[in-house]
């Protein structure tokens, strides 16, 4: 029976939160740390732990909860020592969209891959496709197969292994015991089971090396040993440092023994106990006696591994580390985006003057960036339209596409001329812009035929959970580094955060001779005599400049340019500029088009989630209308592209609203034909980086053909719905076997939804 009052009351409470949380919200907090804050001073408040309402109040007024401020001596004369819990929570995300890089075990290891060797094999990951298990063999995987018997012979060869979720929060122990027998944490585990146990749980697993500690640090608990943890600050990219450190050990307490950065010594510690809020001293280990003090081994090349990694990551300047200390060395167990606040011992200066700048930096730019109420306004607006997309589309749309397909149609019903209003209106009932009926010859008949324009926003995103690792191109340049020499050169990243511009060296950039300035880009541009300057987010050519250096004169986009218009061009603190190689493309293409680089669109699906084909490719050409970009809705063109020969021809141009024939360029009178050099190299090139993936199966590949081979632009995670180019028998059949388990796992397949825009019927 359904307790309706326990719902009511649970809906009320999110409300209230939803409501207090609101105004740190507007000021800074993301909306996870505003309730998070919240919710601890809630709980805190009635919570019957020893203290005063008033000594409550007066801690939460400084930023703390009233037990910190006992146990690190916190008082009025000297709380600005310290770095508040509140404020803490008001930095997130210390990383901003790259904490991505530390969400989990999969993307670490593919983001760090020079590290690997410091980190635990992993075998195997464990997720859902289309509502089934899917299992993904991992780069450490001693074979292939991906059913569950190469599994569990894996478990039986290893003898051990450690199954955890992706944030590595909860681990399980699997092993193989002898005749045929298998255990997890102790309890009988087959096939059967563990496929079970799987579907029970929502979460995504990966099957990993048990590491084994070195005798001295191995603990008292079978699954989880002692470990080190790290807190690690790189302030500006280039100035990395341990702060904080703990050796950490899991006896009958969690007890934290502080560690000297400069000597990795340790000499007694301090345990933390949730259920009463007190902190415990220990000078010696609980379960053995001996003295809880002694040096952590190979402390040097630990630090020295810390300061490597993070100068690979310049983009993190925040982050916690656990590390396991085995016979031989140590092993990375995980890298945190927010490690906990401390419970048993301070943040050192060094840190808290990190914290401090950061903290002056925040709040000086929100001061800056308009007031409250603007903030808190576009806040309500995204919850609205959240609310929106609920009440008004199925489940499964983004909301923010709620928004566009309105947009979309308005425009379409506006400016298409080629269909009637009756047309229109039949076409935007079953999901289609009014264009496609003549794109695709769409009629009553056979328009199932089609997957919709509705439904093929529905779809998005079909890759899931990393899906995010092509929402930026820094991020798809570690993920595809062993691809490196198929993308453009990375020199810089300057980015706009919290008030201050950072200029990053990346992994191409000459750093012992170039340093972090603006006069350093301007000086690397002249050596090189020409630059791509692009956001490292967004699409479609917007933001792109074309930097070039000749006969010492700058030029923008082929306009004269100074270097102070340039630097006001890269502080722009709307934009993350990347400054890259310029991709010099095949002389064939030069004799078409030389002023932007012209490139390729092959869209790759994997239908059975692992084998990569490629469903449709076009070419694009741009002008001087588009300038230095290729995009065709600003008057570049498209040819039709043959994926088994490579002959592009049938090139065609958008002019007023419509699609017209344009077999020779408007600005060369070259003409836009011919066969894509080394066509079958391209082709498998692409199909190799796409199987080198497997978490994801659709993919947009942009890609220049040079002289040489092929360099990637960008990697679109969901490429739009072509205008002029149409999408191949075997690309509409994919999209419609995803429709068709899309519906099937919100209920659509059987029932219709009932809300006010819906899925056609098939």
């Amino acid at each position: 029976m359904i307790d309706v009052k326990n719902i009511a009351t649970r809906r009320i409470k999110r409300l209230v939160l939803n409501a207090w949380a609101f105004g740190p919200a507007a000021k800074g907090f993301t909306g996870r740390a505003a309730k998070t804050w919240k919710r601890k001073v809630y709980r805190d408040l009635k919570a019957d732990n020893g203290y005063t309402k008033k000594e409550k109040l007066r801690a939460y007024s400084y930023g703390f909860m009233p037990s910190t401020m006992e146990h690190f001596g916190i008082k009025r004369s000297n709380a600005k020592r310290f770095i508040s819990e509140r404020d803490y929570l008001y930095l997130r995300p210390m990383n901003g969209s790259y904490n991505k890089w530390l969400g989990d075990m999969v993307t670490l290891r593919n983001i760090f891959k020079p590290y690997a060797d410091h980190m635990p094999e992993c075998y195997y990951q464990f997720t859902r496709r289309d509502g089934e298990m899917f299992i993904i063999p991992l780069n450490d995987c001693p074979t292939d197969g991906y059913s569950l018997d190469d599994v569990f012979d894996l478990i039986k060869e290893k003898k051990e292994l450690l199954l955890t979720d992706l944030r590595c929060k909860n681990y399980f122990l699997l092993k193989y015991e002898g005749n045929g027998k298998y255990t997890i944490n102790g309890e009988k585990l087959n096939k059967k089971i563990f496929r079970q146990w799987f579907d029970e749980r929502k979460k995504m697993y990966v099957l990993m090396e048990k590491v084994h500690p070195a005798k001295k640090f191995a603990g008292t608990r079978e699954i989880r040993s002692n470990y080190v943890r790290l807190y690690i600050y790189n302030d500006g990219g280039n100035t990395p440092a341990i702060g904080n450190a703990f050796y950490v050990l899991l006896d009958e307490e969690r007890i934290e023994a502080p560690i000297n950065v400069q000597t990795g010594t340790y000499n007694g510690g301090r345990a933390f106990s949730k259920e009463d809020e007190v902190v415990t001293t220990y000078k010696k280990v609980p379960s053995t006696g001996e003295d809880l003090k002694g040096e952590i081994p190979c402390w040097d090349d630990i630090c020295q591994t810390v300061d490597s990694l993070c100068r690979f990551v310049p983009q993190l300047e925040f982050m916690g580390m656990d590390l396991i200390i085995t016979e031989d060395g140590f092993k990375i167990m995980k890298i945190i985006n927010n490690p906990s606040y401390p419970k048993t011992y301070p943040f050192d200066k060094k840190m808290v003057a990190f914290f401090k700048g950061k903290l002056k930096q925040k709040k000086d730019n929100y001061k800056k960036s308009g007031n409250v109420f603007q903030r808190g306004f576009k806040k309500l607006k995204l919850r609205v339209r959240r609310k929106f997309a609920r009440l008004f589309y199925p489940r499964g749309l983004r909301p923010y596409l709620s928004i566009t397909w309105i947009r979309d149609v308005l425009v379409d019903f506006k400016s298409n001329k080629e269909a009637t209003v009756g047309e229109k209106l039949w076409a935007y009932r079953n999901g289609f812009l009014s264009y496609r009926l003549k794109q695709y010859g769409i009629t009553k008949k056979n328009r199932k035929e089609f997957i919709s324009d509705f439904e093929y926003k529905w779809l998005r995103h079909i890759n899931g959970k990393h899906k995010e690792w092509m929402e930026d191109k820094i991020t798809v340049k570690y993920i595809a580094s062993d691809f490196n020499q198929m993308f453009p050169e990375y020199y810089y990243h300057i980015s706009y955060k919290n008030g201050a511009t950072r200029i990053i060296p990346m992994m191409d950039c000459p750093k012992e001779e170039y340093g972090t300035t603006f006069d350093d880009v301007i000086r690397l541009a002249k050596e090189k005599g020409e630059l791509a300057l692009k956001p490292d987010q967004g699409s479609h050519g917007d933001g792109f400049y074309r930097l070039t250096y000749k006969d010492d004169k700058f030029y923008l986009n082929f306009q004269e340019a100074t270097e102070e218009e340039i630097i006001s061009i890269l502080a722009d603190k709307n934009n993350q500029y990347l400054i890259t190689e310029y991709i010099q493309m095949h002389p064939d293409f030069k004799k078409i088009y030389s002023g932007a680089v012209n490139t390729i669109r092959i869209i790759v699906f994997k239908k059975d989630g692992r084998t990569p084909q490629i469903g449709n490719c076009y070419m694009r050409f741009g002008s001087k209308q588009t300038g230095a970009v290729d995009n065709l809705g600003a008057g570049g063109m498209f040819a039709q592209l043959d994926v088994d020969t490579g002959f592009y021809h049938n090139a065609k141009i958008f002019v007023d609203n419509s699609i017209i024939d344009c077999p020779r360029h408007p600005d060369t009178n070259t003409l836009i034909e011919g066969y894509i050099p080394h066509w079958e190299q391209v082709k498998a090139d692409v199909l190799k980086v796409a199987a080198a993936i497997p978490q994801l199966e659709f993919f947009g590949f942009d890609l220049a053909v040079t002289e040489d081979g092929i360099k990637f632009p960008e990697i679109n995670r969901f490429p739009d719905y072509p205008r002029m180019e149409k999408y191949s028998r075997d690309t509409i059949d994919y999209l419609l076997y995803k429709l068709d388990k899309k519906k099937k796992r919100y209920g659509y397949d059987n029932n219709r939804n009932h809300t006010l825009v819906h899925l056609p019927r098939r």
